[in-house]
């Protein structure tokens, strides 16, 4: 197996090992929380690098790669919720 480890093969192996879909709601709540507050940081951020006329492309880039993870991990979230049901 050659994978390399990033968010995706992470919440894949981490998703792969729970067989309680409670379990994997909760992370799944607590890992979109958790990038919604980071998500946030970094927006305050780019509006100070806005404001100071600053360079914030790259800032730009992580807040927009964030907010795909999180439509993503909303995505197997609602899928989870979607098996319970």
């Amino acid at each position: 197996m050659n994978k390399t480890l990033n968010l995706d093969t992470f919440n894949e192996i981490l998703f792969g090992a729970l067989k309680v879909e409670s379990d994997m709601e909760e992370l799944l709540l607590h890992e979109i929380k958790s990038l919604y507050a980071f998500k946030i940081k970094n927006m305050d951020c780019l509006v100070m690098c806005l404001n100071e006329g600053l360079p914030y492309h790259e800032i730009l880039k992580l807040i927009n790669n964030i907010d795909s993870k999180c439509d993503c991990l909303m995505k197997k979230l609602e899928a989870v919720r979607g098996e319970r049901e």
